[in-house]
């Protein structure tokens, strides 16, 4: 049987051709913070996604498969999601490296999202291996574990953008759905 190897998650996806610029309030100050720290990698914008549902590692085929349909599912009675980022950013630490993340406030609608798609999954018979609180947040630069900050962290002004595609990651493989 084929397996994934490397994650599956279903995510957010924030880049949008149409309006590039929309994420610029994000990737200037990260690129800014991150300015002559060599250790510290900026996120291309182009990969920029809000994390809605870890679901595991090294995902067997006939899973990977019940995965993206859960996926077309929940994008097909979703519709598009807004995201509210709160304007601060923020360190987050982990063995495997920190991370500077963007904010993004806790809402009815996001966590109403997340508890349908985690509804629609276990329909499927999926349960997701994911050990950590839902903290949503998108990830701006990353760098090892042992890497120092550069410094103070940015602030920018709170905004709220409208996001109308999913992504469903598994092993190297991502497929985009239409919110």
């Amino acid at each position: 049987m084929k397996r994934y190897k490397g994650g599956c998650a279903v995510m957010l996806k924030l880049w949008d051709r149409e309006h590039p610029c929309d994420l610029c309030a994000l990737s200037h100050p990260a690129m800014e913070w991150t300015e002559g720290h060599d250790e510290w990698k900026s996120v291309d914008m182009e990969d920029y996604h809000l994390t809605l549902q870890f679901i595991g590692r090294d995902l067997a085929g006939p899973d990977a498969a019940m995965v993206i349909t859960s996926a077309f599912g929940f994008a097909e009675e979703s519709g598009p999601i807004e995201i509210s980022f709160t304007g601060r950013f923020s360190v987050h630490a982990t063995s495997k490296g920190r991370y500077l993340v963007a904010e993004v406030q806790r809402s009815d609608a996001l966590e109403a999202s997340r508890k349908r798609l985690l509804e629609i999954l276990r329909l499927a018979d999926i349960t997701p291996k994911d050990p950590f609180p839902f903290r949503p947040h998108v990830t701006l630069a990353e760098a090892p574990p042992t890497a120092r900050d550069p410094g103070k962290l940015p602030t920018i002004a709170p905004f709220s953008v409208e996001y109308r595609e999913l992504v469903v990651k598994y092993g190297p493989h991502r497929m985009i759905v239409e919110l």
